[in-house]
């Protein structure tokens, strides 16, 4: 007798059985054992008069509450868990309802179908997927998912292909546990018999990544799934995502590099040894990402030492910044995209890929002259040589970045002095000024030329003392020089 859990009835796997539910609310209880990891099906064939009354539940031990989850697909028992463990298994029979009919079933066990596959049924299972590993997993039941742990580099891009065979529909998804919140970072939906690439590029060391498939269309199905993981490190100037770890380069040598989304941040230094004219330019290649790419330039290794920045829509269009003239010292270079869709989405490679280079100009050689206190003496160009200088950067700009030149002249008697400053490119720059100040840096006299162009000549009656004469443009010629004369007279 086999009407209780207690008492079963063994049965070898494999082994085709037939018995009988004749009464209303009959049982039939039968043990197996498996030796071995397996995928277990139980083929069932009820006669057609109970078919929607028999029921079959499966446990892995005697108490009636330890049930296995099962599904049930054309007389096809499967339980919900993919692989059962070597041990001792029970499968309950019952019925609501009579019947003179014999059914049969058979407990099935592939267990050489079973090894190697990989994958915890829960994020608290997940197993570990390392760089360079190609792994085998299995959806076998409905809704069922299967999770990995990412080791992640501390920089690179997370490469994660993924073939799904013919018949079943995948969803995958790449997530970072952060603050106790997993974040999506890249996801892509699978048919069958396709195969797609994961890509997520921003990794944040010491971060938990996790890889989930999940079974999109409830679809059982027992064929592989093969899953493999790479690091692309192809970004060799990669880990600079602050600017504790920027990536040191030099002045005039170009630089190839990738922006993978918004979170990517690429941060350089570089040294000043001679005060000048800083120029960085990125060159942004066509790319899939969306979004302004933005170029920024510090004083200092934090965000609050900014002096300059620029950003562009365009894709493969130049984002040149100036900043300037600046004294010796290390500075910084921050690149970075606002692209509203963060990571990458359905295998594809969203990056935005660039050169970049910097340029130091230490054309001026009165350079650092930009206040008062930094002024140069060129008393002995009084009645004498020409001065020549430049502009380098727009007065409306940052603060730090306007050039303002600042020289000082000393006068041992009173002269009708005559300051001339001229440019060879098109007369002087547009909306260029030139003051006078006296010791005391208050302003005594001002010239300026407008939208147009043209030249100063600006007579100014002096007495004996110091002078400061300040020269600033609001839309210098970069590349032309401008010359300053000055000529004495006799005061009438």
């Amino acid at each position: 007798m086999n009407q209780s859990h207690s008492t079963p009835t063994s049965i070898e796997v494999g082994q085709r059985n037939t018995a009988y539910l004749r009464s209303k609310n009959d049982q039939d209880w039968y043990a197996f054992e498996l030796t071995e990891a397996a995928f277990v099906d139980i083929e069932v064939d009820f006669p057609e008069e109970i078919q929607s009354y028999a029921k079959l539940q499966l446990y892995d031990s005697l108490a009636p509450e330890q049930g296995v989850a099962t599904n049930h697909t054309d007389g096809i028992y499967t339980p919900e868990q993919a692989i059962l463990p070597p041990g001792k298994y029970y499968a309950q029979f019952t019925c609501t309802k009579s019947s003179s009919k014999a059914y049969t079933f058979t407990v099935k066990a592939n267990t050489e179908r079973a090894e190697n596959i990989a994958g915890g049924t829960s994020p608290n299972e997940a197993t570990p997927l390392n760089d360079g590993e190609t792994v085998n997993t299995v959806l076998v039941t409905k809704n069922e998912s299967r999770y990995f742990n990412i080791n992640t580099p501390d920089c690179g891009v997370i490469g994660i292909t993924i073939k799904v065979p013919e018949g079943i529909h995948v969803s995958a998804s790449l997530s970072r546990l952060s603050d106790g919140a997993s974040e999506v970072k890249a996801s892509a939906s699978i048919e069958g018999g396709e195969t797609s690439v994961l890509l997520h590029g921003s990794v944040l060391s010491g971060k938990k990544y996790t890889l989930e498939l999940k079974e999109r269309y409830k679809k059982a199905s027992r064929e592989r799934i093969e899953i493999s993981y790479h690091v692309d490190t192809s970004d060799t100037l990669e880990c600079n995502n602050s600017f504790s770890s920027a990536t040191r380069i030099v002045a005039n040598q170009d630089y190839e590099a990738y922006i993978r989304d918004s979170e990517d941040l690429d941060f350089y230094s570089f040294v000043m040894d001679t005060p000048g004219m800083v120029r960085a330019e990125i060159e942004r290649y066509p790319t899939e990402l969306e979004g302004q790419l933005h170029l920024n330039i510090f004083t200092g290794a934090h965000r609050d030492s900014l002096v300059s920045t620029g950003k562009r829509d365009k894709q493969g269009s130049k984002i040149i910044v100036q900043a300037g003239p600046l004294p010796t010292g290390t500075y910084y270079l921050r690149i970075n995209s606002d692209d509203p869709n963060s990571g990458f989405n359905e295998g594809k490679a969203s990056v935005a890929p660039y050169k970049l280079k910097v340029t130091l100009d230490h054309r001026d050689q009165y350079e650092r002259n930009n206040r008062f206190q930094e002024a140069i003496d060129i008393t002995s160009y009084v009645d004498g040589d020409i001065l020549e200088s430049y502009i380098l950067s727009r007065s409306y700009s940052k603060d730090f970045n306007n050039d303002v030149d600042f020289y000082s002249v000393e006068l041992k008697e009173a002269k009708t002095v005559t300051f001339n400053l001229t440019s060879l490119e098109n007369g002087l720059y547009s909306w260029t000024y030139l003051d006078v100040f006296d010791k005391d840096h208050n302003r005594i006299g001002k010239q300026q030329v407008g939208y147009s162009g043209g030249a100063i000549n600006f007579p100014q009656p002096l007495v004996a003392g110091k002078y400061f004469i300040r020269i600033e443009a609001q839309k210098p010629n970069l590349d032309s020089p401008y010359y300053l004369t000055i000529k004495t007279a006799p005061t009438n």
